[in-house]
């Protein structure tokens, strides 16, 4: 059974969930020592196409869209009056606090290889890849609006299993960099948990 699918192109769509890890560190975009609210959890969605090489192997390229991740923020200004370290607020922390409102989206490419195994009726696999992610940040606040924007490169590892043309797979996205770098224009995550299922067209 395995044989049967060497040399074959596919296309997939899939569709599922993101749970985002914040990595950006107290006293960017978040106060934690301030009232606050994350969401962290979001709608994500896959397209793509791939080539089985074998009936072991194949490999992929996606775009994949992580969905955002948002950050509503009771903050106190100016940073001086804000202790990161402690997360407490140093000064004037009885006045009225601006409302810092921040959403993250997060969505790009990846291309990965994936390792099939043939167990009765189902297709247990496990893959490994890289993805070039773009994040899109905007800021809102009751004075200004302000979009920040960046690449963010990122491993993934992940697995899952299949049904015929049915799949559902769970891949750990890790970006590289440190949690506050401009060069990525701050994003609010750099690591992700994505589970998707996923329908698979063969095109030959």
């Amino acid at each position: 059974p395995r044989e049967a699918h060497a040399g074959s192109f596919y296309v997939t769509g899939s569709l599922g969930a993101t749970s985002f890890v914040r990595t950006i560190e107290d006293g960017t975009w978040i106060q934690l020592g301030q009232p606050h609210s994350t969401t962290m959890t979001s709608v994500a969605w896959r397209a793509g196409a791939g080539y089985r090489l074998s009936g072991r192997w194949s490999v992929q390229a996606h775009y994949l869209n992580m969905g955002t991740s948002k950050i509503d923020l009771a903050y106190t200004a100016p940073d001086e009056f804000y202790d990161p370290h402690s997360h407490t607020c140093l000064a004037h922390c009885r006045e009225p606090h601006t409302r810092f409102v921040t959403i993250d989206l997060l969505e790009g490419v990846e291309v990965s290889g994936t390792h099939h195994w043939q167990t009765g009726l189902v297709e247990p696999f496990l893959r490994r890849g890289w993805a070039q992610m773009y994040h899109r940040l905007t800021v809102a606040t009751g004075d200004f609006n302000m979009t920040m924007h960046g690449w963010v490169p990122m491993t993934l590892i992940g697995g899952g299993v299949c049904y015929g043309s049915f799949c559902a797979d769970t891949t750990y996205y890790h970006g590289f960099g440190g949690g506050t770098e401009w060069s990525a224009g701050l994003p609010i995550s750099k690591e992700a948990v994505v589970t998707l299922f996923t329908v698979t067209i063969p095109l030959s």
